[in-house]
């Protein structure tokens, strides 16, 4: 009987050691799908941040043609603002002389009317 029960431990033992094996595959398993999982979304992320800085780049690229552009448009707003200040003294200038000249004729006008005034009496 003694022998019959150290067998039957034994068995169990080896049965017990086999059920722990299974218990460690399946965790190894486990942790080798998470492993794989993980490396998928590693990749997927470097992908993702790949796209993100070509993204930058060409933004990067656009505000720096904006400012030039807005540098540019600058300078020719100023340039049409220095042409329209000159027009404008220039229109100033020729007020001013037709504003003369209708100064001078209307002085010769009122010395033309009392010359004829005086010729008239």
């Amino acid at each position: 009987l003694v022998e019959e029960v150290n067998v039957l431990k034994e068995m169990l033992q080896q049965k017990d050691m086999a059920n722990d094996g299974d218990d460690i595959s399946e965790k190894i398993a486990a942790k080798e799908k998470r492993m794989q999982k993980t490396k998928e979304e590693t990749s997927n992320l470097k992908k993702e941040v790949q796209r993100l800085e070509k993204d930058n780049i060409q933004l990067c690229q656009e505000v720096d043609w904006l400012r030039k552009k807005m540098n540019q448009d600058a300078k020719a707003t100023k340039h049409q603002q220095n042409e329209a200040q000159c027009k404008l003294v220039d229109f100033e200038r020729e007020n001013s002389i037709l504003f003369s000249k209708v100064s001078e004729s209307e002085q010769k006008r009122a010395i033309l009317q009392r010359q004829n005034s005086t010729l008239k009496e």
